[in-house]
């Protein structure tokens, strides 16, 4: 996984959404009184379809990249000055 990628939040957002689409109000709920860490890699969301598709799905996949520099900097100072 490629790090401060936003990969949680996206992760977390879909497992929410796939809850609400199939009108799961346990996992809303659950997922609702969690961080955002936690409720997107939690074994929950590994049980509720992804409204993303599935690895096996034909879609084309992309990755946008940053300046390595910039990254770099950006993940300096989230660690150290935080």
């Amino acid at each position: 996984m490629i790090s401060k990628n936003g990969h949680s939040v996206i992760q977390y957002v879909s497992c929410l959404l796939a809850a609400v689409q199939s009108g799961n109000l346990e996992v809303q709920n659950w997922l609702l009184s969690q961080s955002t860490y936690i409720g997107a890699f939690s074994p929950a969301c590994r049980g509720i379809r992804s409204i993303w598709g599935r690895d096996e799905d034909a879609y084309e996949k992309f990755v946008f990249l940053r300046d390595p520099l910039d990254r770099f900097v950006s993940g300096w100072l989230f660690v150290c000055h935080r």
